[in-house]
């Protein structure tokens, strides 16, 4: 027994140890990240007001943000995971000749979370109520970018009388909404998922800073200097990017049927039977709103 080699046991209880002690150290980075992160979060909301009012909505805080005047008042709804300062400098232009008015959906921006679901029919409710609580009065020319498009689709269709006309920005047809669109949305999930881990952590505001203005995400490349920091500070709050992943749930198709059994423009839906959402039947003849 004592001619046994002792030397390979002793080099693997030092490899273990100095195992150890690296995932201890990244766990304390981890947590001082994290920490630095809410400290960070907590003096940006501190030092930065919202740029328009909030208004109680069911409860809960939502931001409206209303420029210039004349009729019909504009209101602009922001596309997916975006936020009213976004269109800053476009409500500033439109603000010499009408009145503008953008808004941050629940868990946006500076509104407060609402409650699940955080489907397109509870956005466009919140919208329909902001407004109201605002004393902005209609009939509303509303302006829908992207996933906002969709949304004010469904608020002309359930207030009808409250709306003077849509500007679509980049906003999807039923015709283009094909089940191969749906599973690419669904797979961007995994992404949101990750984004919510590198800002919670704080490791997206480590490593922001290193990648240089080139990994600046192309809209805050393009607004002024002076709301470039504002934008990037809210990207970097974990909220919005998990109502993202959230909202991401109710899908594409889910929104087009709401929006077109609103309109009684169809007649059948079928269940999926993964998803059990009710979805579009393609079969059917669909007409543009």
């Amino acid at each position: 027994m004592s001619n046994v080699p002792r030397k390979p046991i002793g080099c693997l209880a030092q490899a273990g140890r100095v195992l150890a002690v690296l995932i201890g150290l990244i766990v304390l980075l981890l947590v001082a990240l994290t920490i630095n992160q809410r400290i960070a979060l907590a003096r940006f909301r501190a030092a930065t007001p919202p740029p328009g009012a909030l208004f109680t909505v069911n409860g809960r805080q939502m931001h409206l943000h209303c420029v210039g005047s004349g009729a019909p008042t504009v209101v602009i709804d922001a596309g997916n995971a975006s936020f009213s300062l976004e269109w800053t400098p476009i409500q500033a232009a439109l603000s010499a000749t009408a009145r503008v008015c953008t808004y941050d959906r629940a868990g946006y921006g500076w509104s407060a979370p609402g409650p699940a679901p955080r489907d397109g029919a509870a956005a466009v409710a919140d919208l329909h109520a902001l407004l109201a609580a605002a004393g902005e009065q209609g009939p509303y020319l509303l302006v829908g970018h992207s996933l906002g498009g969709m949304h004010v689709r469904l608020f002309a269709a359930r207030y009808p009388a409250e709306v003077a006309g849509l500007v679509l920005v980049d906003t999807a047809a039923e015709y283009t909404v094909t089940p191969e669109l749906e599973a690419q949305m669904q797979a961007s999930i995994g992404f949101y998922q990750v984004m919510r881990l590198l800002t919670g952590s704080g490791l997206l505001r480590a490593i922001g800073p290193l990648s240089g203005e080139g990994a600046m995400p192309e809209t805050a490349r393009k607004l002024p200097a002076e709301l470039r920091e504002t934008y990037l500070n809210l990207l970097l709050d974990p909220q919005p990017v998990s109502y993202t992943h959230l909202r991401a749930h109710e899908t594409v198709l889910d929104l087009v049927c709401r929006l077109l059994l609103e309109k009684k423009k169809i007649t059948s839906v079928y269940q999926h039977e993964d998803t059990h959402s009710a979805s579009v039947s393609y079969t059917n003849t669909i007409q543009q709103y």
